[in-house]
């Protein structure tokens, strides 16, 4: 019975470590495409000054080292902690420096845009 029991545990890893892999890989670089294009794009229209650039500039400098991160096929538990810690920071960074610049300058059809274009897990 042990064994069973142990079985359903790894299965449900299993399971739950392919989602993931899944999310990484599919749910991941669209959101990022949508935030280069519906966000970082626009930000970059409607705003020239120094802040707004270097703010768009730091999400797509982050989006590509978390890609980097993403395309190591054999990751050690550093690895996977260092992807964790780069999520984590990048996404403090959009609530608490970009998403407050881009809530002044994006029209309320902007971010339906950005919602219709987001994967139904970050909705």
């Amino acid at each position: 019975m042990a064994n069973k029991a142990k079985s359903a545990t790894d299965d449900d890893k299993l399971t739950h470590h392919q989602a993931l892999v899944d999310y990484l890989t599919t749910a991941i670089p669209t959101h990022f495409e949508v935030e280069r294009t519906c966000l970082a794009d626009v930000i970059l229209t409607k705003l020239s000054d120094d802040k707004a650039v270097k703010l768009a500039k730091q999400m797509l400098d982050e989006h590509e080292y978390i890609e980097s991160l993403l395309s190591n096929t054999d990751p050690s538990v550093d690895d996977v902690k260092e992807l964790a810690n780069a999520l984590y920071d990048h996404i403090r960074f959009e609530e608490r420096e970009l998403f407050p610049i881009a809530e002044t300058v994006l029209s309320d059809d902007e971010f339906f845009a950005i919602y219709e274009a987001s994967d139904e897990n970050v909705k």
